[in-house]
């Protein structure tokens, strides 16, 4: 089940409610795959209008994330990996 999240268009433009996928620790490193690295992904569910853009940022379960580079975009999903927050 998808999370409901608040993005903001990375011109400051007014935030709209979206839904998204958090992926935390999604990358494995090191020679036996071992190691979990601090990456995280989200996953935004396309709608009607709805694109999100490099240096978006969304809001997700207190949570304040930004679009650094896009992965994939298929129509209905658009993932994204991000960075984390802190102002």
């Amino acid at each position: 089940m998808a999370d409901l999240a608040t993005y903001t268009p990375p011109d400051g433009g007014a935030a709209v409610p979206c839904q998204v996928y958090v992926d935390r620790d999604s990358e494995m490193i090191g020679g036996l795959r071992q190691f979990v690295a601090g990456r995280v992904e989200i996953a935004y569910v396309r709608t009607a209008g709805f694109r999100p853009a490099f240096k978006g940022r969304v809001l997700v379960d207190g949570e304040l994330y930004s679009n650094s580079k896009p992965i994939s975009d298929d129509g209905s999903l658009s993932r994204w990996l991000v960075i984390r927050v802190t102002d």
